[in-house]
């Protein structure tokens, strides 16, 4: 019986929400708001992406983000560059 290649893909999924929110503090909650990240949150961003990094590595990664402000300051909070470790999953 002849044998066939049998190839194997492993991928990791890391899902993670947006941050504080200015909705947050207004104790808006549930729905679709498209808020920008407190201070808190934005600082929370920075913290979950070094952690993702630290995971991750410098592997290429693909990000998929609501356009939502929330979300994608969480994905790429202001201030990072592509010289960043962590911001070569999010370019």
């Amino acid at each position: 019986m002849p044998t066939v290649g049998i190839s194997i893909v492993v991928k990791d999924i890391f899902v993670v929400t947006h941050t504080e929110a200015t909705h947050h503090l207004a104790d808006i909650v549930g729905g679709w708001h498209d808020s920008h990240l407190t201070a808190r949150g934005l600082s929370q961003a920075e913290a979950v992406l070094e952690h993702l990094g630290a995971l991750i590595g410098r592997r290429d990664v693909e990000i998929y983000s609501s356009d939502l402000r929330g979300a994608s300051q969480t994905a790429a909070p202001p201030g990072r560059t592509d010289e960043t470790p962590s911001r070569n999953a999010f370019t």
